[in-house]
């Protein structure tokens, strides 16, 4: 129950956010945000989100099996 509202309330959020480009989430409680407008370096960029907005996300390499 609450990962649907929880995903909800970022599928209405993130495009207010400028991150309105993402794949549609299919369950899961996770989301694959576009976010090559603002950085190359997603790992980087997880960094600076938690240390400016102190929210913990994960970079999507993280989830890709070539790059381990």
């Amino acid at each position: 129950m609450f990962i649907k509202k929880n995903r909800e309330i970022l599928l209405e959020e993130l495009p207010k956010a400028g991150l309105g480009k993402f794949s549609p989430p299919d369950g899961a409680f996770y989301i694959y945000v576009d976010i090559s407008k603002y950085s190359n370096d997603s790992l980087n960029f997880c960094k600076e989100v938690l240390d400016k907005a102190g929210v913990a996300i994960t970079p999507g390499l993280d989830f890709d099996q070539k790059k381990r």
